[in-house]
């Protein structure tokens, strides 16, 4: 399956089960995901974590 981009949505909080709600109805329950954009590679959320963590991890070193 391919996936296209459709929204930079930014930060949930509070309005997390409004939000995924309205995916659901717009692309239909299952059919959308939240992924981070690294370049040109798309990837989940564990991923895009472990990114950020290499580069602290990198920065703080000694």
């Amino acid at each position: 399956m391919s996936w296209i981009i459709v929204d930079r949505s930014g930060y949930f909080g509070e309005k997390r089960d409004e939000l995924q709600a309205g995916f659901d109805r717009q692309y239909g329950a299952g059919k959308w995901r939240i992924a981070w954009q690294w370049g040109e590679q798309i990837v989940e959320r564990s991923q895009a974590l472990q990114f950020y963590e290499d580069g602290y991890y990198e920065y703080f070193k000694c």
